[in-house]
């Protein structure tokens, strides 16, 4: 490949090193996969009200009643909270929503079902850590104190009107 021995042996060295460090994450890894079980305590730790039947666990934090709807099978969760009707939004609300979507929500987002508008946050299940799902819930109730206002779920807005 080069015609300095040394200038291989350097490659050698800095691919070997890239490799352990790359493999390292893999045997090393801090934060073992998320399950329901898990997800659950953590919910409660940070509830004043705890609730759980199967895979729905209802939880209050502050006035805020929360959902966490998961399903291990498919690797999936969603945490939610409704925030309005859906009849009560005009064309200019709505899209103002999907603004917010793109701009200002960062990893929650507003949804629509059944007639209700959710502050909603869905990840896979087994690769959500700790930090993610107490930050989803954070920014889910930052979603319903902002709805009608600056409907962001913090501070940052990307690009933005």
């Amino acid at each position: 490949m080069f015609e300095n021995s040394a200038m291989n042996k350097w490659v050698i060295k800095v691919v070997l090193i890239c490799t352990m460090v790359f493999c390292s994450g893999f045997m090393f890894n801090k934060n073992p996969a998320m399950n329901s079980t898990k997800m659950a305590q953590i919910i409660a730790s940070l509830s004043d009200q705890f609730k759980q039947q199967e895979s729905i666990i209802q939880f209050v934090i502050g006035n805020t009643k929360l959902l966490c709807l998961f399903d291990e099978k498919h690797d999936r969760m969603r945490i939610m909270t409704a925030v309005g009707l859906e009849k009560a939004l005009d064309s200019d609300v709505l899209l103002t929503l999907l603004r917010a979507n793109f701009h200002s929500t960062l990893d929650a987002r507003y949804a629509a079902s059944k007639g209700i508008v959710y502050a909603t946050f869905i990840h896979p299940l087994s690769s959500l850590s700790e930090a993610q799902l107490r930050s989803g819930i954070a920014q889910v109730l930052s979603l319903q104190r902002n709805y009608g206002t600056s409907y962001s779920s913090e501070t940052l807005i990307f690009g933005g009107e």
